[in-house]
């Protein structure tokens, strides 16, 4: 017999005791089942006021990247990122992977299945923190990749600093 579907669940628990915090969306958690298929975070980035989550969704026959901004103390969508508190970037079997954000931005890492022939490429997208939108300003219109043609490439982390980002 089938289980559930997998659903998108993210937790906030006391440093301390590991308890649940039950301010965070009324029980500690917050639970969303966004598709009919298998939907998943891979990363999370917090910064003083909110959290970012990068995974995906799953809709008809293919996974899409999935940017989500909450906030830390009730776990509820931050409705001026991307209008809902969602950004749902690529869309053809792709996946995020990774996230990270500085004063301004984040950044986040996956694949596309865009690359050159059938295989996969590696995707990073710098985000205005506040709104969701891609920074025109990096690679081309907000999106940076790296394709090898005739290899599935995949990035699985992003790490910043003063001088770089390391994908």
């Amino acid at each position: 017999v089938p289980g559930p579907p997998e659903q998108l669940r993210v937790e906030k628990r006391d440093i301390t005791t590991g308890a649940l915090v039950a301010a965070f969306d009324g029980d500690g958690i917050v639970l969303s089942n966004p598709s009919t298929g298998p939907d998943y975070y891979f990363d999370i980035a917090i910064d003083s006021t909110y959290l970012y989550l990068a995974g995906v969704d799953f809709v008809g026959t293919a996974y899409r990247w999935r940017i989500e901004k909450r906030s830390l103390s009730s776990g509820a969508l931050a409705t001026a990122f991307d209008t809902d508190g969602i950004v749902i970037s690529a869309s053809n079997d792709e996946i995020a992977y990774g996230i990270a954000i500085d004063a301004t931005a984040l950044y986040v890492v996956g694949y596309d299945r865009n690359g050159t022939g059938p295989t996969s490429q590696w995707r990073i997208e710098k985000r205005n923190l506040t709104t969701g939108a891609l920074v025109a300003g990096f690679g081309a219109g907000g999106v940076a990749v790296s394709d090898t043609a005739g290899i599935r490439e995949e990035a699985f982390a992003v790490a910043i600093h003063r001088t770089g980002l390391y994908v």
